[in-house]
């Protein structure tokens, strides 16, 4: 609940709390891909039926684009200037997903948004849902975030995107030894799937990425039977992640050895 006391120790009248109420719904609105009533409460902390009046005064005065969904579906919510989100499911998964990497992010560990957003090789341009790292005990670690929803239907899709990070990865931190442009000395492509089922189908896909056919640690998988919003944490520090190609549970940190 968001606290209703000043920096001077003052109780905080109705007006002063509604506006700083709004003025961070929007921040967190402006800072996502897509945002719904129940998530923005999720991440302010402020109460739902406030959140929901101050998302219907900010989209009333056109600070906020606004759109409809389904019969007793939230509506959504998004940055002015994007126009109609298209792959609801996908976006609003992203969205989960940053929310519940930026909660689980327990004391000692800092995660951030990191560049590059496009990563551009000899095998074209991949486009991660996310890019980040997590700083733990002193390291830090890169990864990219694919929110899978079973969109990607064809394989040949899902294995451009890995095969795309693979090369990138070898002619920018392999190649160079680690010295880029973005100081990443080496990267993880993380993968979240709606089903163990459909976890599996990504993991055989990506066992092909490397051209060489060697098996990779550099390619990380989930699926949300094993984690959700209300168990945050399980993404950095639970045993829920799989390499490629095998089936042995690992911690993304304590657990994860950088990839060959």
């Amino acid at each position: 609940m968001t606290a209703d006391i000043d920096a001077n120790g003052k109780l905080k009248n109705k007006i002063q709390q509604g506006r700083e109420n709004r003025v961070r719904i929007l921040e967190v609105v402006n800072m996502y891909p897509v945002m719904t009533p129940s998530l923005a409460a999720y991440i302010t902390g402020i109460r739902l039926g406030t959140v929901q009046v101050q998302l219907l005064k900010l989209s009333a005065r056109g600070e906020i684009a606004e759109q409809k969904r389904g019969l007793g579906e939230e509506y959504l919510y998004r940055k002015l200037g994007k126009g109609k989100i298209k792959q609801v499911d996908h976006m609003l998964g992203i969205s989960e997903a940053w929310a519940a990497l930026q909660r689980g992010a327990t004391t000692g560990l800092l995660i951030h948004e990191e560049l590059p957003k496009e990563f551009v090789s000899a095998a074209g341009t991949v486009i991660p849902d996310l890019v980040f790292s997590v700083t733990a005990h002193g390291k830090t670690h890169v990864f990219t975030w694919e929110e899978d929803k079973g969109s990607m239907r064809r394989k040949d899709e899902c294995l451009a995107k890995y095969v795309g990070m693979w090369q990138w990865r070898k002619e920018y931190c392999y190649d160079t030894k680690g010295q880029n442009r973005w100081g990443i000395p080496n990267i993880t492509v993380l993968t979240s799937a709606e089903s163990d089922k459909r976890m599996h189908e990504l993991q055989e896909t990506a066992n092909k990425a490397h051209p060489e056919g060697k098996l990779s640690r550099m390619f990380l998988f989930t699926s949300r039977e094993r984690w959700s919003l209300t168990e945050p944490w399980k993404l950095l520090t639970e045993p829920i992640w799989l390499t490629a190609w095998d089936e042995t549970p690992r911690r993304l940190l304590s657990d994860h050895r950088e990839a060959p």
